[in-house]
């Protein structure tokens, strides 16, 4: 993953507990990495012992950490000069249609992306159903917390449910998900 994830990680972690925390989550996650570059690729396996090591050092439930973390990453990307992904639509159900191609194009820069794929369907006006494809596990519940994050995005509220889940090996994790949209 790149660097921006686990910046982004931490700026949650000490926003929330600190710096010593998160000093305390590095040394657990034998990272000794003190600074991440935003636009460097690192091992996704350096971002996955942060984040277990956070749910420890936090004594937290891995899914809610991760849910957190994507409610989190919403305000983080716009926060991070990527707003004009976000304004570039006008409704929720637009953007959510989009994220293939804004992922294409986040690509242009970030040479070693290897970004999740989306397929989504307009039900309703209030409905959404999504399905993520992707070749990393376990990461559903940051899933499920973006989709939730960017409702207020856009004003209104999301309410995310996972409806199916397939898993393999070989080819990763497909998971879909039906979002409800309410006036917030």
């Amino acid at each position: 993953m790149y660097g921006m994830v686990n910046q982004a990680m931490q700026k949650m972690v000490v926003g929330l507990h600190g710096e010593d925390t998160w000093l305390r989550i590095r040394e657990r996650a034998g990272c000794d990495i003190e600074a991440f570059v935003r636009m460097d690729a690192y091992s996704d396996s350096v971002t996955y012992s942060l984040v277990g090591a956070a749910v420890e050092e936090l004594g937290t439930d891995p899914a809610a950490l991760l849910h957190a973390f994507g409610v989190y990453w919403i305000f983080y990307a716009q926060s991070a000069g990527y707003r004009d992904f976000f304004q570039a639509c006008d409704s929720y159900q637009g953007f959510v249609q989009q994220l293939d191609a804004m992922h294409a194009r986040l690509q242009m820069a970030f040479r070693e992306l290897r970004a999740p794929q989306f397929a989504c369907t307009v039900e309703a006006p209030d409905a959404v159903r999504v399905i993520y494809r992707s070749h990393r596990h376990g990461l559903d519940p940051f899933v499920a917390g973006l989709f939730e994050g960017l409702g207020p995005v856009f004003n209104v509220r999301a309410t995310v449910s996972k409806t199916a889940e397939h898993v393999s090996q070989e080819s990763g994790v497909e998971i879909h998900y039906l979002v409800r949209l309410e006036a917030a």
